[in-house]
């Protein structure tokens, strides 16, 4: 879908360059910016909608739906050691955890800047 979204951003920008770089000089230019503004507002319509379904490209760590998706994989984690390490284990490992994972989200947003 992105690739699609690109391709037609692309379009969009080839059609503002050439009706822009193209006119004539001293035409009628009505037409012209008609093109240019369908084409803009096209864009907007697609950024909007991109963003309605959370493809926008920014990841919200504070967020409710990625702090969800934290607690399951913490969960999951979790079970797993439940199954495989002794309880005291289990303990050392996610006070361990907890520790470094105090500020988390600060550290992921200069990774994914």
């Amino acid at each position: 879908m992105l690739r699609m979204v690109r391709g037609r951003y692309l379009e969009i920008a080839a059609t503002l360059e050439s009706e822009t770089v193209g006119r004539p000089k001293g035409k009628d230019t009505a037409q012209i910016r008609s093109r240019q503004v369908a084409a803009l507002r096209e864009a907007a319509t697609i950024e909007m909608e991109l963003r309605k379904h959370g493809a926008g490209g920014v990841v919200d760590l504070k967020g409710e739906k990625f702090q969800r998706i934290f607690k399951l994989w913490i969960g999951m984690i979790r079970d797993v050691t439940m199954e495989m390490l002794e309880p005291e284990q289990v303990e050392l490992l996610f006070n361990r955890l907890e520790t470094e994972f105090t500020g988390w989200e600060v550290k992921a947003e200069d990774v994914i800047r």
